[in-house]
């Protein structure tokens, strides 16, 4: 089976839907498929063309600009026509510019379309609002009519499709994680060593984009009040316009030497990072599905500390996982995590279930026949 794979951006570009899509690929590679992604060349010294295995290519097609993080792709549909005939054209996220090209291919070529949805409604400001609404007023009730099939990583965000299509264009498959590579026994000393890290203190992870709907402010506030009761420090991983803000934030704390920004990492001292922390929080406010950071904390055995927004508590399964709490409540973000302080069995309990649940269902070999079985559902087999 031929498909076109098409996401706004992928590797080099580290995020959960780069993730996403290179694992899938790799599980559905593994079953006899072959796969072009096309995608944005966000940064010109890449190639426009890379073959990444025997049956895995990528095409990154120009950019023209990227309005709210969306590449706007002039040629994509041009380079869609170019290559080959494709069997099943799969795109991630309608908040992208490339499934509405793909929604226009289909229009042409009669091609079966499969949209997997990663993203909620954002609330933004202004005239970015106005944007969006008339986005989803038009292009994406387009998009979704044109779909044979949507996939959705959580039952919440079905019954957000739902206001779209009927249920039986919609699959629940979730969102994965490579267990075999993201496991509990990865070896930490190397970013130990050049970030200095003190194990003799708490450390808390965050890893994520350095924006306001992230919620790490509400974070750094938390530890104001949890440095005064246990030697702890933060470590935030990645990067982002709200950096500076953060920064003061932490200066009018005076907690310069408790948090540590290391900004974007690779994908190994990523590993490293979550094996070394002992707590990974997640206090998102809101835009989240599925994130994959979640998955990967999971598969790490670590304990886990979460805001009640989109999936994460369908995953977390009301504190059986991980401990949830509600979105920008600093309280309740310092009681999560005191409780885990203060109780290692149950912080170790909460890590070692979770590492179950990744193994048993949120790994790519079971996501990659799921998603199989959606394109042939898709080609009316």
């Amino acid at each position: 089976m031929n498909i076109a794979m098409i996401c706004s951006h992928f590797y080099p570009y580290i995020g959960g839907v780069e993730n996403h899509v290179m694992n899938l690929s790799k599980g559905l590679e593994k079953k006899g498929c072959t796969i072009d992604i096309f995608t944005s060349r966000y940064d010109l010294n890449l190639k426009s063309e890379e073959i990444l295995s025997k049956n895995i290519t990528v095409y990154r097609s120009f950019q023209l600009c990227t309005p709210l993080n969306n590449p706007i792709l002039p040629f994509l549909l041009l380079d869609l026509y170019s290559k080959k005939k494709y069997d099943i054209l799969h795109t991630h996220d309608h908040y992208f510019f490339g499934s509405n090209v793909a929604a226009i291919y289909k229009f042409f070529k009669e091609t079966p379309f499969v949209l997997t949805h990663h993203t909620f409604p954002i609330t933004y400001d202004g005239l970015s609002n106005i944007i969006q609404k008339i986005y989803d007023t038009t292009l994406t009730r387009y998009t979704f009519k044109k779909v044979n099939k949507i996939i959705a990583l959580t039952n919440l965000a079905k019954n957000y499709i739902r206001s779209y299509v009927d249920d039986d264009k919609i699959y629940v498959i979730p969102n994965g994680v490579d267990c075999t590579r993201y496991h509990p026994k990865i070896n930490s000393e190397n970013f130990k060593i050049r970030y200095n890290i003190d194990k003799s203190e708490i450390n808390l992870l965050f890893v994520g984009r350095m924006i306001p709907r992230k919620g790490l402010q509400f974070l750094i506030k938390a530890l104001y009040i949890l440095n005064q009761h246990f030697p702890i420090k933060l470590i935030a991983v990645g990067s982002g316009p709200h950096l500076t803000i953060l920064k003061k934030l932490i200066e009018y704390y005076n907690l310069e030497d408790k948090v540590l920004f290391t900004g974007k990492i690779n994908e190994e001292m990523l590993m490293q990072a979550y094996s070394l922390c002992d707590i990974l929080v997640i206090p998102s406010l809101l835009g989240e599905v599925l994130p994959i950071t979640l998955l990967e904390g999971m598969a790490m055995g670590k304990p886990i500390v979460a805001s009640r927004v989109g999936g994460i508590t369908e995953v977390l399964k009301f504190g059986k996982l991980g401990l949830s709490v509600h979105p920008g409540d600093v309280e309740e973000l310092i009681k999560a995590i005191t409780l885990l302080i203060e109780n290692s069995e149950i912080a170790k309990n909460f890590g070692t279930n979770a590492r179950k649940a990744v193994e048993d269902k949120y790994n790519w070999t079971d996501i990659a026949r799921q998603t199989l079985k959606c394109y042939t559902s898709s080609l009316g087999y």
